[in-house]
């Protein structure tokens, strides 16, 4: 009997080649977003295994958003499955990004990656959530007003002014088990703002709280580094004003 279908034609210069090994494991990691990202990367690619595209682009690829975009960039660049090289003109202001399909030789192994802090969370069969191992996430509002001494709970306008000065607040954010809210700590200990209340540390997470969870794949020496950078480019005079979410251009 006759096909009355055609099927692909590998001899046409029409596909574009993504290794088995990212398949077998690491779109998992980085689920579909980020998957979808190295897509465009990889479709991109000339021989040299290098592309130039705009974030915009690449965002435009999948209907999602630049900053969507450029944190899986920043996610796949952190595991060494992307190299990226920037150039800066005279003027200080970024230039096209230029990025490299590094080979998977180059790669970090998932436990490397799960290591160095980078969560992402995973749908689970409703059957699996009632396991009694499953740890029950708590949201931040619950858990902010709740004495960094663990003193009980209370409501957050019963917390709103009582006393808490930095040194505390780092310590409470140094205990928590969440990644961004140790980032928040650690960028407090590092600015030293002046507040003396609870109130205006929830302020503060709030501020911070996106930025921060956009840092949650890169290592504490890399946050280290990027900040220098940063301070670097204060000193130099073309950077005015920063913040937590500044740090994010710094990293790479």
């Amino acid at each position: 009997m006759e096909k009355q279908f055609k099927v692909r034609d590998l001899r046409k210069k029409e596909q574009f080649i993504i290794d088995d090994s990212y398949l077998n494991g690491y779109a998992k990691i980085f689920g579909p977003g980020g998957t979808a990202v190295y897509l465009s990367l990889c479709r991109r690619a000339n021989k040299e295994q290098f592309c130039f595209p705009s974030e915009k682009t690449i965002a435009e690829d999948h209907n999602i958003t630049d900053r969507t975009a450029r944190t899986h960039i920043k996610r796949l660049i952190d595991a060494r499955i992307l190299r990226v090289e920037r150039e800066r003109s005279k003027s200080g202001k970024w230039l096209h990004n230029v990025y490299y399909l590094l080979d998977k030789s180059e790669w970090k192994t998932p436990e490397e990656i799960f290591s160095s802090g980078y969560q992402r969370k995973l749908k689970t069969k409703p059957t699996e959530n009632n396991g009694t191992n499953q740890r029950k996430q708590i949201p931040l509002k619950e858990t902010y007003v709740k004495d960094a001494h663990d003193k009980g709970s209370a409501s957050p306008s019963a917390n709103a002014d009582v006393p808490m000065d930095l040194k505390e607040f780092v310590e409470w954010c140094n205990q928590s088990p969440q990644r961004h809210i140790q980032i928040i700590g650690i960028w407090a200990d590092t600015e030293e703002p002046n507040f003396t209340t609870k109130k205006q540390w929830e302020a503060f997470i709030k501020r911070n709280l996106r930025a921060a969870k956009d840092l949650m794949p890169f290592e504490d020496e890399r946050l280290k580094q990027g900040y220098k950078r940063m301070r670097e480019a204060v000193k130099e005079g073309w950077l005015k004003k920063y913040s937590l979410e500044t740090l994010l251009k710094f990293i790479v």
